[in-house]
Parts: C-alpha cells; structure tokens; sequence
C-alpha cells in the first residue's frame, strides 16, 4: 500500500530539485518556469514529463518509495502512463524535447533508461485525482550503488502513442499551491516518524 504522509521520511518533496516538460511540438524549448508539467499524447506531438530526484541527505536502509503526485486528468478515453528511470541529471533551465535524457525515440521499448517500465498508473477521465507509482526498486539501487551518486532521473510518459485523446496535467514544484506538487514518499528502516503527544490533567473542582 502507498506510505502515508504522517509515516515518510522528510518532507516528501524536497527530494525533488528540478521538474520539466519536454515537448516534441517544441523541440527546442524549455519550459521550467510552467507551474504545469502536462503528461500527454493529445495531438501528433507528445509531451513527456521529467523529474530530477536526489536522495542525498536520506540516512538508513529503505524499504519502499513511492512518488505520488496530483494531477488533472482530462480526456475521452482511458490510458495507461508509465514511469522510467535513469542515472544522470538534467538543469530545469536548459532540458528540451531534443536533449531530454531519456532519448526522443517514441517507441517505449527502445527509450535508453537504464529499465524499462518501473511501475504504472491508469488514468481515467477523472479530474482531479492522485497518481501513485512504486518506484522501490530503482530508489533503493540509487541509494546503496555509489555509482549513481544518489540521484536519479525520472521520467513520466503516456504508453498508447496510438491514443490521442489524452492528457494529464501534473504540478510543478513552481506551482504557488504546496497541496498540488509531488512527492517521494519514503519508507526507511529504524526511522521512527514523531509521534503527537498530548496528556490531560484532571484537577477536581474545590468549593471554599
């Protein structure tokens, strides 16, 4: 089951360092000052959403990750996104759809990530709603293999490229609204979350 907020490591979306769109409309645009990470293959030309994510300053063993975000769901039909991941980085300034790390291939099983599909979420016409993935697996080598420095690239992509009636909006880390940005919700072995604490002291009423 996805980890609750009162049970995660840290602030959940101070993992998160940069976010961005890559549009194929826009080859070479760079759009990270959008409060908006639009996720979709309405027309011809897909945008794809990416994630710099660093794990840094996380201290112990973890057990499970998963990235949640809210989102706006629009379209006529349903879809399935899916989540890759890849070592690297990328600056939220400079990332376009011909430099995106992840390649600009739109044939999902030749994407150059270091996995295919980590985890993904269907998307219905729903609106406002949250997204979850499980993305454990690749948080939990990020964090042990020295190789890849604790930081990862994530990246959030529509799989039917047939279906052009879809769109689903994410939230950048620009957006004014905390409430609407994602999160790496994290598990981690022997971290206690703080508990509230709160006593109540009984006194009898004494009449003089």
């Amino acid at each position: 089951p996805p980890i609750p907020s009162y049970e995660a490591f840290g602030d959940p979306q101070s993992f998160i360092v940069a976010d961005a769109k890559a549009d194929k409309s826009v080859p070479d645009g760079n759009f990270a000052t959008y409060g908006f990470i639009p996720v979709s293959v309405s027309s011809p030309d897909e945008q794809r959403g990416y994630w710099l994510i660093n794990i840094s300053n996380v201290t112990g063993t973890i057990t499970q990750a998963n990235f949640v975000c809210k989102v706006d769901r629009q379209g006529s039909k349903s879809s399935t996104i899916e989540a890759y991941w890849s070592n690297g980085t990328f600056t939220e300034s400079g990332i376009t759809w011909n430099n995106q790390p992840c390649g600009t291939t739109e044939n999902s099983t030749e994407l150059p990530c270091n996995q295919t599909v980590v985890d993904f979420d269907h998307v219905l016409n729903e609106r406002i709603g949250n997204l979850t993935f499980d993305i454990s697996k690749p948080v939990k080598i990020v964090h042990e293999q020295l190789f890849y420095d604790k930081h990862f690239i994530l990246l959030i992509r529509h799989r039917e490229e047939s279906k052009i009636d879809q769109d689903t909006l994410f939230f950048s880390k620009e957006d004014p609204d905390p409430e609407d940005k994602c999160g790496l919700y994290l598990a981690v072995e022997g971290i206690i979350p703080p508990q509230i604490k709160f006593s109540i002291n009984n006194t009898s009423p004494r009449i003089n």
